[in-house]
């Protein structure tokens, strides 16, 4: 799904109407449809029902509006902190979604803030696709990710580690789960720039065996929001950076396994300038310190 995707689907759960929101977009209401069936048809959920006046949100469609707005609204949130009028100066960091937007970076990007109040931080969520285009148009001075991601970026970019997260199953706080039985769940696995679907599949399969575990099958989701809708619905599992703060969910339950996830700092090999390499240093020498006093 795309962005414009994920606006239409947004606009039509807070106008209640594809009509509304076509003359709020200034587009077709047959374009606004298509919008979100390429959702629904990545989902394998209906989002709306559609023979309601007005339209009304399925239970996939509840779930996924909260997601995309809990996701709107922290970039929001960094946004307002960060951002610095009238400036000719400033640094943008794409935040892969595979990191789970660890709370040490951002706490980084804080202190890094104040040292440098002048500096406008811009930061980027984004999933697998948009950070490899990203990456090949110039659009980030810096990226961070993981290291099986760092793997598939443009051969102009280098990739250094700065920390680990350790790695949960997650699954569904609503469904019964005999843990020491994986094998019996689908598993669900988003991309992550991989070129064939099968690499996708090689990938999740090895993880569960280091598990313990054979799962059932493997689906491919484009991103964790819709790994997470699958989670939910599907009674299935998937393995994730980090839980979020148990204020801002009770939908999903996690078991914290003995892997753990490479977060890699990445840049173009020509970014040997300031800003980006001043924060590249900084960002490092505060993940590796908190490296030591684990």
């Amino acid at each position: 799904m795309n962005k414009l995707d994920i606006f239409c689907f947004t606009s039509v759960a807070r106008t209640k109407s594809f009509s509304l929101t076509a003359k709020e977009l200034r587009i077709s209401q047959q374009a606004v449809s298509k919008h979100i069936r390429a959702i629904e048809e990545e989902t394998g959920y209906q989002l709306f029902f559609r023979d309601r006046t007005p339209v009304e949100l399925t239970m996939a469609g509840s779930y996924m509006l909260e997601y995309f707005s809990l996701r709107s609204g922290i970039i929001e949130q960094i946004a307002a902190a960060f951002a610095v009028k009238n400036t000719g100066s400033s640094l943008t960091i794409g935040l892969s979604q595979w990191t789970g937007n660890p709370p040490w970076f951002l706490d980084a990007a804080r202190q890094y803030r104040k040292l440098h109040p002048e500096l406008e931080l811009r930061l980027q969520n984004l999933d697998s696709a948009e950070l490899l285009t990203a990456a090949a148009r110039g659009k980030t001075d810096l990226l961070i990710t993981s290291a099986y991601m760092a793997r598939y970026l443009p051969s102009s970019w280098r990739s250094v580690k700065i920390t680990e997260e350790p790695l949960y199953i997650i699954r569904s706080a609503d469904a019964v789960y005999n843990l020491d039985h994986l094998g019996l769940y689908p598993f669900f696995a988003p991309e992550a720039g991989e070129n064939h679907p099968d690499i996708v599949r090689m990938r999740g399969l090895r993880v569960c065996r280091r598990l313990g575990f054979t799962p059932r099958n493997i689906t491919i989701c484009h991103d964790m929001g819709t790994v997470m809708l699958n989670v939910l619905f599907s009674g299935g599992i998937t393995v994730g950076s980090y839980p979020p703060e148990k204020d801002k969910t009770d939908d999903y339950s996690y078991e914290k396994t003995d892997l753990s996830a490479q977060i890699m700092l990445s840049r173009p090999y020509h970014a040997e300038r300031r800003p980006a390499d001043d924060f590249a240093s900084y960002i490092t020498r505060i993940a590796q310190n908190r490296e030591e006093q684990k």
